[in-house]
């Protein structure tokens, strides 16, 4: 069964959000230890509950913009209203009163013990946490939990004996031992250790951008370059594929896109064979996947054309099965565009160097990007299993040439940092190239960027922060609608969100987008 269109769609990066799929921080976060931190993908020591304060203000922007009822229905409950509480209370007070805690606790925690009803449960701002512990439900999707449990024990090398134990986990428990590892306990009380750790945590589930991709109307599942990633593509894969919010009930999505190497005609391959340079494929087998691509690397930029950065965790081999695959597919792409950029850490991603945040505006990491050119091999529709076309240019070359063509003097680029050395270098690093646009000209990016945000101030844009952002439309009642066609940078409170090495692009994967 093809998925119903009504239910994903996306044909841009800056068209109206209308639906996404985001994952809280969750708590394994407070427990990485400095041994640990590289081999989990971290550059340091978070502070989990002040980054939690901080990811609360995105989701509450979120909320404004996809799902104004949600605000709406808590705002009514005037003084037990868990919005204004949280607006009006400083972070080191809510430290210090527990109540306070629980009830944010409840609002923003897709996966509360106990019986607490309180979340906000969006159904346009959607956690996979929610959407993995549905599918754990026997009644709701027969024989899921034993399939997901299953591949997970297999993945992490856990027994089969430990695999029994597991599935008599209520659907609560057991997603949460899935994502962060940890088993409870049971029989434990008092000061005795509660939960023993079965397999490595996910902490990097809140870059939800890496897990997949929405091409138009069809799902791209994300392979995970490093290990410490690879579970989460499994999850993403039974959730696409299973879960009720993208298929008919009982049915099984159709419209889902794999990259593997399970194909064995050589003749078929012949082209992606030939034109495979030995630099595409990972000499480390065992470390990397053969096709290893991220979210973070795949830009939709209309519903025609697709841009790669081919980087630290994407392969161009995976760049020619990404093209193979979306083509043979019907899926509405006639071009893919791959731009290759520099392996390292800071340059993780395509979207730690640029974003698109409205038609034409693009904000980008200059030293890179602005001025020196790479190879782009650009892979055409009509005769991509003949030949891949190559060009030596810079990557605004690349956007203005092979994106908007006639349309290129519209281009605006808003450089991070302003452009200025140092401050390039500092805000690339804590992601001020990295923004998400919640409709064309509305965007998101970090506080600490204030050299940005000075960019975006001189082409037009406003800048708010976001709690005063939140606390003007509260208190004039406004909607998304009242910011059609307006230019603003909302910048969120960052001083631990930035150290986790992501942006609001990689804290989000839309799902649905409102057509240009």
């Amino acid at each position: 069964m093809s998925i119903n269109k009504k239910t994903i769609r996306v044909a841009s990066e800056v068209g109206r959000l209308r639906k996404l799929l985001i994952h809280r921080p969750d708590g394994v976060i407070g427990r990485i230890i400095p041994e640990k931190a590289e081999e989990w993908l971290y550059d340091d020591i978070v502070f989990r509950d002040k980054m939690r304060w901080e990811y609360y203000h995105y989701v509450l922007l979120l909320l404004f913009f996809l799902d104004k009822a949600k605000i709406d229905e808590d705002i009514a409950k005037e003084k037990e209203s868990v919005i204004l509480d949280f607006l009006e209370t400083p972070f080191y007070l809510i430290t210090e009163d527990a109540e306070k805690r629980e009830r944010l606790y409840n609002f923003f925690n897709p996966n509360p013990m106990g019986k607490s009803n309180e979340y906000h449960n969006s159904k346009a701002v959607l956690d996979v946490m929610v959407l993995l512990r549905d599918l754990l439900d026997e009644e709701e999707y027969p024989g899921m939990k034993s399939t997901i449990v299953t591949s997970v024990c297999i993945l992490e090398g856990i027994s089969d004996r430990k695999r029994v134990e597991l599935m008599q986990h209520d659907p609560k428990e057991l997603v949460k031992t899935l994502i962060c590892g940890d088993e409870l306990i049971k029989g434990r009380t008092g000061e005795e250790r509660k939960h023993r750790t079965l397999f490595a945590p996910v902490p990097n589930l809140i870059f939800t951008r890496d897990i997949g991709v929405v091409t138009n109307d069809h799902i791209l599942i994300t392979n995970a370059a490093k290990r410490a990633r690879q579970r989460e593509s499994l999850f993403v894969k039974y959730i696409f594929k299973y879960h009720n919010a993208f298929s008919g009930k009982d049915e099984v999505n159709e419209n889902v896109l794999e990259l593997a190497d399970d194909e064995v005609n050589l003749d078929k391959d012949l082209f992606f064979v030939q034109e495979a340079e030995e630099t595409d494929k990972p000499k480390n087998l065992e470390n990397e996947p053969k096709i290893a691509v991220e979210g973070g690397d795949v830009m939709m930029v209309n519903g025609k054309y697709i841009l790669i950065g081919t980087s630290e965790r994407t392969n161009a081999y995976a760049v020619k099965k990404i093209a193979k695959e979306v083509f043979e597919r019907n899926t509405g792409i006639e071009k893919v565009i791959s731009v290759q950029i520099p392996k390292n850490r800071s340059s993780m991603h395509l979207d730690t160097i640029m974003t698109q945040v409205d038609r034409y505006d693009w904000v980008i990491y200059k030293p890179f990007i602005g001025d020196k050119p790479t190879k782009t091999t650009i892979y055409d529709k009509d005769n991509y299993n003949t030949k891949a076309r190559i060009e030596k240019q810079t990557i605004t070359q690349t956007i203005e040439r092979e994106i908007y063509g006639a349309k290129a003097e519209k281009v605006r680029f808003i450089y991070c940092g302003n452009g200025e050395f140092p401050y390039d270098r500092r805000e690339q690093w804590t992601d001020g190239a990295n923004l998400v646009a919640l409709m064309p000209g509305i965007c998101i990016g970090y506080d600490r960027n204030t050299k940005t945000a000075e960019a975006f101030r001189d082409k037009g844009y406003e800048v708010f922060q976001a709690k005063k952002f939140l606390y003007h439309v509260i208190k004039n009642n406004l909607t998304a609608d009242d910011f059609v066609n307006k230019k603003a940078l909302l910048l969120l409170p960052s001083g631990e969100l930035s150290r986790a090495r992501g942006g609001s692009h990689c804290m989000s994967m839309p799902l649905f987008r409102d057509d240009l």
